[in-house]
């Protein structure tokens, strides 16, 4: 079940509340204090709730008075260029622009944008759910011609993405990268993440590693971001296939993201090192790993060469994504490449069908993925390996 940030249920409750007319225009709201103490939070968690009812304009904060149910519930008077220019644009509203993918996604939509004749607008959200509200509410009120979004993890705008789409008055074609939704059937443009995941591992596997750990950013975040799950899903199907068991020691967590919502770059040299040396610590640790993306790698090395271990002469390493930093590691990185400039043009040239009424072979496009071998893996030491039969 997804399980969202607790912020997002006090804005859901009082929002639901505001709908419903069980409280009226004019009608304030329970103070900051009460509110902590009926959800049992912290302060500053009261006032992004706060923040994000007031940015779609449900409330309104009166200077020392408090927040009371706004007498107009509408979104903001936002207008881009007249009518006849912004049909002509499409905006892509990306959870991180600062990553390497993010880079590609832009290249790509911006050669396809160009061919096709529209201008594209560039928006990032920086893992930030108020701001990718506050992005997809502005050109709600706008006569933008498309969306093209990848959404924060876990994915918490589906309400009103669901607007969006479904507005008869000012429908907003829409087109998800990446990831979408889970309960909404929308058009997406990705690649199959349980496919890679399992070519990963198998990878792995069949160099006669038996004890395969995976790392992820947040183990909290399997059940609610679909790419992290479907990663997973491969990860765990892979020792399926090949008769081993998963151990729950395996998998670990680096619990954090490599950008924050405010935009600070995590220190690349670390993140990964934590559950790297953990896996480390083990009575029998693993002689492979697979990451949930390349920013793992260089924290997830420096664990191993502090214990005096090599890479991959004791443990063998693969990534996922492809980033730059995969080829100026101290080892260069084995890894899952993907797509990023195609998804980002076959992203456009869908969402331009949608936009002209053209009619739609595929409303999810799954592009491929390619493994990428340099210099993290080798084949396990004879005391590890298995003869391996699928």
């Amino acid at each position: 079940m997804s399980q969202s940030p607790l912020y997002i249920k006090i804005y859901q409750k009082y929002r639901q509340m505001i709908e419903s007319g069980q409280m009226k225009p004019g009608d304030k709201l329970p103070t900051e204090a009460q509110i902590c103490e009926a959800f049992e939070c912290g302060r500053q968690t009261v006032l992004r709730a706060l923040q994000l009812l007031r940015a779609e304009k449900f409330i309104n904060r009166r200077q020392g008075s408090g927040s009371f149910v706004s007498e107009k519930i509408s979104g903001p008077d936002v207008s881009l260029q007249p009518h006849t220019q912004a049909r002509k644009q499409i905006a892509l509203i990306c959870s991180d622009l600062t990553h390497s993918f993010g880079h590609e996604l832009a290249l790509g939509c911006e050669a396809a944008a160009s061919k096709l004749g529209y201008d594209l607008l560039l928006c990032s959200s920086r893992f930030d759910v108020i701001a990718e509200k506050q992005h997809l509410m502005r050109f709600r009120d706008s006569d933008i011609a498309g969306i093209l979004l990848v959404p924060t993890m876990p994915p918490v705008n589906q309400e009103l993405v669901k607007r969006l789409v479904n507005d008869l008055d000012h429908q907003v074609p829409l087109v998800c990268l990446d990831y979408g939704f889970p309960d909404l059937e929308l058009p997406l443009v990705g690649i199959d993440n349980f496919q890679a995941a399992h070519d990963a591992v198998s990878y792995l596997i069949e160099m006669g590693h038996r004890r395969v750990a995976f790392i992820v950013n947040h183990i909290n975040r399997i059940e609610s971001v679909h790419t992290i799950n479907m990663r997973y899903q491969g990860y765990r199907q892979a020792l399926k296939d090949y008769g081993i068991s998963f151990n729950s020691d395996w998998l670990q967590e680096a619990a954090a993201d490599p950008v924050s919502p405010v935009g600070d770059q995590a220190d690349t040299t670390r993140y990964g090192y934590e559950p790297m040396h953990k896996l480390l610590t083990l009575r029998e640790p693993p002689t492979g790993v697979f990451l949930l993306w390349d920013e793992l790698a260089q924290g997830a090395i420096a664990a191993i060469h502090n214990v005096g271990m090599k890479v991959p002469d004791d443990i063998s390493i693969i990534g996922f994504n492809d980033d730059p930093i995969a080829r100026m590691l101290s080892v260069p990185l084995t890894t899952i490449r993907q797509p990023g400039v195609d998804i980002g043009k076959q992203g456009i040239e869908l969402l331009a069908r949608i936009i002209e009424n053209q009619p739609i072979e595929q409303q999810q496009v799954m592009l491929p993925t390619r493994l990428v071998s340099r210099r993290s893996c080798s084949v396990a030491r004879k005391s590890e390996c298995t003869v391996i039969s699928k």
